[in-house]
C-alpha cells in the first residue's frame, strides 16, 4: 500500500480533526462564490487580514503563479462584455461593466488562492490527506478508492509546493511520486464534539449567507 496509517496521541497536533477544517475552507470557498456585494467585501477584507498575519509569503508566491489567468480575466471581461465604453469614442476601449464583472470574478480568484494558502500553511500533507481519507470514506461504498484520490491530492500537493519537472502533466502519471519518496503518514485523530460544532457552524452560516442572499 502506498498510503501508511499512523496513530496519533489523541491529536496533540491539533485541536480539530483536518476533515473540519476542510469543510470550513469548502464553506468558505462556496460562500466566496456565492455571497455579493458589501457581504462579499466584508468576508474578502476578514480572510485578507488572517492571511497578512498567518500566511503572506505563501500568498504572495501562489498568486504570481495565477498572474496570467488573473490577466486572462481582465482581457475577458473587460473587453469582450458589452455596455457603455470606458473612453467614449475609443474603439478599442474596454466597457464599464467589463470592468466591474473582472474585478468580481478576480477578486473572487484571489480569495480561493488566498484560503488555499491558509490552508496550506496550518495543515500539512500528512494532515490533509487524514481529512480527506476521512471525507472520502463513503465514497468506499461506490467502489471508488479512497487511497488513490489521497495519492493524487498529495501529488497535487507537491506540485503547488514545489511543481516537478513536465508540470501538470506529470500529476497524471502513477510514477510521478519518485519511488524513492515516501507518501506522508496519515494520521488517525478522534473526531471529537469540537469538529461537530466548527463544521455545524461552518455548514450553517452558508446556508444563511445563501438564504439572505448576502
Amino acid at each position: 500500500m502506498l498510503i501508511h496509517r499512523a496513530l496519533s496521541g489523541a491529536g496533540a497536533r491539533f485541536r480539530f480533526h483536518p476533515a473540519s477544517l476542510l469543510i470550513v475552507w469548502g464553506s468558505l470557498v462556496l460562500a466566496v462564490q456565492l455571497m455579493r456585494g458589501q457581504g462579499l467585501l466584508w468576508l474578502g477584507l476578514v480572510i485578507g487580514l488572517v492571511a497578512v498575519f498567518c500566511a503572506h509569503q505563501r500568498v504572495r508566491r501562489l498568486l504570481r503563479r495565477v498572474r496570467y489567468l488573473l490577466l486572462v480575466l481582465l482581457v475577458l471581461f473587460a473587453w469582450f462584455t458589452p455596455g457603455e465604453l470606458l473612453f467614449s469614442g475609443f474603439p478599442g476601449s474596454p466597457s464599464l461593466e467589463g470592468l466591474v464583472l473582472a474585478a468580481v470574478h478576480g477578486g473572487r480568484l484571489i480569495l480561493v488562492v488566498v484560503l488555499a494558502a491558509i490552508l496550506l500553511e496550518g495543515l500539512d500533507a500528512s494532515a490533509l490527506a487524514a481529512g480527506i481519507d476521512l471525507l472520502c470514506r463513503p465514497l468506499g461504498w461506490t467502489g471508488v478508492s479512497p487511497e488513490r484520490l489521497i495519492v493524487r491530492f498529495l501529488l497535487v500537493f507537491q506540485y503547488v509546493e514545489n511543481p516537478p519537472a513536465g508540470g501538470w502533466r506529470a500529476l497524471l502519471q502513477d510514477s510521478a511520486l519518485p519511488p524513492d519518496q515516501h507518501v506522508p503518514a496519515i494520521r488517525q485523530l478522534p473526531w471529537c464534539w469540537r469538529d461537530w460544532l466548527l463544521s455545524g457552524l461552518a455548514v450553517t452560516g452558508l446556508v444563511i449567507a445563501f438564504w439572505e442572499g448576502w
